[in-house]
């Protein structure tokens, strides 16, 4: 189960661990098999490209969402580093040349939150619909959860300058 970059991953497993070991609190990275860190990066991947995203596929034929392009608004603030071009009839459209490093970044993040989180029983329950639980005197509340959410925070606050727009593939 080998991971392909561009086709079920922005991140080589090589590259994840070199993220990880510059990172805190990531036993449970560590200490899965590969195969398993393999499997959390597909999925990360997988979820990452099912949120709704600012812009427009840089090529069609592309199997992931990224890297994108942006048409330009004066009134948006758009990822850095962009090459802006101009388009049929005069419209700008700024283009990622490569999957930005935040992409990367974010991946990684939700693997490793798939690894902690991902199998726990709050999390079933709460894909399950389940609003509350009670045990004893013990009681949670979860707030509803949307399936296309990402698990980790930190993910999502990476994630957070390509969120937001209609999607188009």
């Amino acid at each position: 189960m080998a991971l392909t970059v561009g086709t079920d991953t922005y991140i080589a497993l090589a590259d994840a661990e070199t993220y990880f070991a510059a990172r805190l609190y990531v036993s449970e990275w560590n200490s899965a098999l590969s195969a398993d860190k393999e499997a959390a990066l597909k999925m990360a991947c997988k979820a990452i490209d099912r949120q709704s995203l600012r812009g427009i596929r840089k090529l069609t034929t592309q199997t992931l969402q990224f890297p994108r392009a942006y048409q330009r608004d004066s009134n948006v603030s758009l990822p850095s580093n962009l090459t802006y071009q101009n388009a049929p009839l005069g419209t700008s459209w700024a283009i990622e040349q490569d999957v930005p490093q935040r992409v990367k970044d974010a991946q990684c993040e939700e693997a490793l939150a798939l690894l902690k989180y991902g199998n726990s029983n709050r999390r079933r329950l709460q894909e399950q619909g389940v609003k509350s639980f009670s045990l004893g005197r013990l009681s949670e509340t979860y707030t509803p959860r949307r399936s296309i959410t990402l698990l980790s925070p930190e993910a999502k606050e990476i994630m957070r300058p390509y969120l937001g727009g209609h999607r188009v593939r």
